[in-house]
């Protein structure tokens, strides 16, 4: 219909059709790239200057590191003589949204299980675990059966090993001695002080209504 009322070929009707979807897509990844920067910076894993927020608690920063990354990376995939360029970086792209797709589940069963009071914006009472196996499941089996069956992926994946490898000594010298200082580690020493505080109140109510019962 696009092509006739507009005089389209059908990959020009079809590109139409798909654009609203592309552009939700771009802003879905543009939010959570902000996001993982924001949450890094907080977490004391990247420069501090990241997780600055404005007073309606917009992170201007990390938008700014994501807007000049995105830019970066289609200047190079606008004008790479390589044909293969674009399909290289959509696979390491993938390969690590895979790993955190591993790892969040990971550590929300973990934290589930060693914090069950933490105080949380949301709280999956009964799918919450359930539903982190299912997707921890999904994740390893998409990585492990491409890794199998793509050879770009097994070269990308030892690319992205190789990143994770050269990284560990940024990790010894510089990122470790942020972690102990960091906004989400004072965060949780809070939350563990006053459970132990809730803790030892208690023990403290129980020990004297014994006492005097007996």
């Amino acid at each position: 219909m696009l092509a006739t009322a507009f005089n389209l070929s059908n990959e020009q009707a079809v590109t139409l059709v798909s654009l609203p979807s592309v552009f939700a897509s771009q802003l879905a990844i543009y939010y959570a790239t902000t996001r993982y920067i924001y949450g890094l910076s907080r977490g004391g894993y990247m420069p501090p200057a990241l997780s600055l927020t404005t007073k309606n608690g917009a992170p201007y920063t990390a938008m700014a590191a994501t807007s000049v990354m995105f830019g970066i990376l289609s200047a190079v995939l606008q004008y790479s003589s390589d044909k293969s360029t674009s399909a290289i970086f959509l696979t390491i792209g993938t390969i690590f949204a895979l790993t955190a797709y591993i790892v969040q589940p990971i550590l929300y069963i973990r934290l589930k299980f060693r914090l069950p009071a933490l105080p949380r914006p949301f709280n999956a009472r009964v799918f919450g675990i359930p539903a982190a196996v299912i997707n921890l499941i999904i994740a390893s089996a998409a990585l492990v059966g491409m890794v199998v069956l793509n050879s770009m992926w097994q070269w990308c994946l030892l690319w992205v090993a190789i990143g994770y490898v050269c990284m560990i000594p940024f990790y010894i010298l510089v990122v470790r001695h942020y972690l102990m200082d960091s906004p989400e580690k004072m965060f949780i020493k809070r939350q563990l002080d006053s459970m132990m505080r809730e803790s030892l109140m208690t023990s403290s109510t129980s020990g004297k209504g014994q006492s005097m019962a007996k």
